[in-house]
C-alpha cells in the first residue's frame, strides 16, 4: 500500500501571472473526541477511531475503508496483530496527517488521476481487527490482550465515519451534486459489504439517485471446494446480516458468507452500482486458503473467473497481485483498458464491462 509525504500543490491557474499553488493538506479526525454520540467508535485497545481527510474542490467524495486482514483467535491469532492495526492514529484530532495516501485513485495530480484528483479524499483507519463488522460494546477476551480484552467495534466506526463526514465535513446528502465513491480495499471491502445498508440509510438521496457507487478492491473471495478450512470472518459480527441469517435458517455454516457468491444477491438487491477488482491469484487470499501447488493455483484461477462472470462490472488480471485501486497498477495497461479507465466509465454511468487480463499462459490481452 503506497503512502508518502504530502508535497504536492494543486495548480490554481496557468501562465506566469497565475497565483502560487496552495498545498492540499490532510487532517486527522477522531469523531469520539468531537461528539459524545461517537463514544463507541474505537480501536481494539479503546483509543478513538480516526480517519484522515484531504478536502477537494469538487462535490465528489472518495471514501476508503482500509484493509489489514483480521483475527479470530482460531486460524488467525489476535496476539500476532501489528500495533498500528489495533490503536488510533498517532496524530491528534485536527492535526496534520502527512502520510495520507497519494497513490492511484488518491493521487491529487489531475494528469495522473483526472477523474478523482479534485475529490475530497477520506481514508478510514482500520484498527478494530474485525473486518469493520464488530458490534461489541464491552471488551472481549482475546489473545491480543489476555488480561483486559479488546473492543471489536468496526460497525460503530463505520457509522461514526459517515455521520461525522455529514456533521463535521460537509458531506451533504441533500445536495444533488454530491457523488460518493465508497471504496473498500482488501479487508475493507468486507466492511463495505456488511455496512452497505447502514450507509444507504445515512445517504438515502445520494443512493436513490445512483450517486453512491462502490468499488471492492481485492475483497471478493471465490467459493472453494467443500471442506476447505475457513477463517471465521463472522467471529465479531456477521459478514452480511441477511446472508448470515439465511445460513442459520438453512442450517449451514455462516462462515460461508465470506464468499462473494453468497452475499452478492443481497448487495445486488440494493441497486447500488458495484465494481469488483480482483486478481486471479490474489497474493493475500491464496495463502489463507492453503493454495500452494500449481494445480491448486490453476483451480483457484478458474474458480475466480467463474465466480466473477455474474457481476456487471469486473476488472481482473490473472497474474498474482493484491490491491490495485490505490496503487500504481491503477493506471497501467493498454490505453482505454486500464483499471483507471474502467473505473472512470463506471463512475460516469457507462455500460457494464467485464475485463479479464492475462488469464492464460498464452493470453497477453483481455478476453
Amino acid at each position: 500500500m503506497t503512502v508518502g509525504w504530502i508535497g504536492w500543490w494543486l495548480a490554481c491557474g496557468a501562465g506566469p501571472e497565475a497565483e502560487a499553488p496552495k498545498p492540499r493538506m490532510a487532517q486527522v479526525v477522531k469523531p469520539a473526541e468531537r461528539d459524545p454520540r461517537f463514544a463507541s467508535a474505537r480501536c481494539n485497545d479503546g483509543t478513538p477511531f480516526a480517519y484522515a481527510i484531504r478536502p477537494g474542490s469538487s462535490t465528489d467524495w472518495v471514501i476508503n475503508l482500509t484493509g489489514g486482514y483480521f483475527c479470530d483467535d482460531e486460524r488467525a491469532m489476535c496476539a500476532t496483530r501489528k500495533r498500528r492495526l489495533t490503536t488510533t492514529l498517532p496524530a491528534a484530532d485536527g492535526g496534520d496527517w502527512p502520510r495520507m495516501k497519494r497513490g492511484g485513485i488518491f493521487d491529487p495530480d489531475p494528469d495522473r488521476n483526472p477523474t478523482f484528483a479534485a475529490a475530497t479524499h477520506v481514508d478510514a483507519h482500520y484498527c478494530s481487527s474485525d473486518l469493520w463488522l464488530g458490534t461489541s460494546t464491552e471488551r472481549q477476551p482475546t489473545t491480543g490482550d489476555p488480561d483486559g480484552g479488546w473492543y471489536f467495534s468496526g460497525r460503530s466506526n463505520v457509522a461514526a465515519l459517515f455521520a461525522s463526514l455529514v456533521t463535521h465535513q460537509g458531506l451533504d446528502d441533500a445536495d444533488p451534486r454530491t457523488r460518493v465513491l465508497w471504496l473498500g480495499t482488501s479487508a475493507g471491502g468486507a466492511g463495505v459489504v456488511g455496512n452497505l445498508d447502514a450507509v444507504i440509510a445515512e445517504l438515502p438521496r445520494t443512493a436513490a439517485a445512483g450517486r453512491l457507487k462502490v468499488v471492492l478492491d481485492a475483497s471478493w473471495v471465490p467459493e472453494q471446494p467443500e471442506g476447505t478450512p475457513l477463517p471465521n470472518a463472522a467471529r465479531w459480527g456477521p459478514v452480511h446480516a441477511a446472508c448470515h441469517a439465511q445460513a442459520l435458517q438453512a442450517d449451514t455454516d455462516p462462515r460461508l458468507c465470506i464468499y462473494g457468491e453468497r452475499w452478492w444477491p443481497f448487495v445486488q438487491a440494493t441497486e447500488v452500482p458495484v465494481l469488483v477488482q480482483l486478481s486471479g491469484l490474489d497474493t493475500s487470499q491464496t495463502p489463507v486458503f492453503g493454495v500452494d501447488t500449481e494445480a491448486e493455483r490453476d483451480g483457484w484461477r478458474q474458480r475466480t473467473r467463474r465466480s466473477l462472470q455474474r457481476l456487471p462490472w469486473v476488472v481482473s488480471g490473472g497474474q498474482p497481485y493484491h490491491v490495485a485501486v490505490i496503487e500504481g497498477r491503477f493506471g497501467k495497461g493498454p490505453q482505454g483498458r486500464t483499471l483507471r479507465d474502467v473505473v472512470r466509465r463506471f463512475w460516469e454511468g457507462g455500460e457494464p464491462e467485464q475485463l479479464f487480463l492475462r488469464y492464460g499462459d498464452d493470453e497477453p490481452t483481455d478476453q
